[in-house]
């Protein structure tokens, strides 16, 4: 039997959200997907419920808050620093990587790749995430 996921989409472009639930449905079919439109709503969300998600994907410019500011928030947070968050963004510059790596972010994926190597980007992370989650239940 196969595990629900839940995910947190932090993104405050409409198509990029669309785009995202497509690749996740096609990834992995018992996805339960949040969205927030800025780091500050999502800070928000998690606060009110920390258990909720198994991971949370979050794109780097966003209006309000960006991705980095609330990456650093979550990592800093006893409760949420344990949830993994895969940056999601256009840019590909090695800056931006390893900035969101030193943060704490689990992986960085790029919204520019093929439509193919971005479904496979996201359904490896999704994979980790239940191995992971199967791993914590059985100790």
């Amino acid at each position: 039997m196969l595990d629900k996921i839940t995910i947190l989409l932090v993104d405050d472009d409409d198509d990029d959200q669309l785009f995202f639930n497509d690749a996740v449905q096609e990834a992995h079919h018992l996805v339960q997907l949040f969205t927030a439109n800025n780091g500050l709503d999502a800070i928000q969300m998690l606060n009110q419920n920390p258990l909720l998600v198994d991971a949370i994907f979050m794109d780097i410019n966003m209006p309000l808050q960006n991705g980095f500011d609330c990456l650093a928030i979550i990592k800093k947070n006893t409760c949420l620093q344990h949830i993994p968050v895969i940056m999601l963004s256009t840019s590909s510059q090695s800056k931006d990587i390893q900035h969101a790596l030193q943060l704490g972010a689990t992986r960085f994926i790029s919204k520019s790749q093929e439509y193919v190597e971005y479904k496979t980007n996201i359904k490896n992370v999704l994979d980790e995430v239940l191995c992971k989650r199967s791993d914590d239940t059985a100790h």
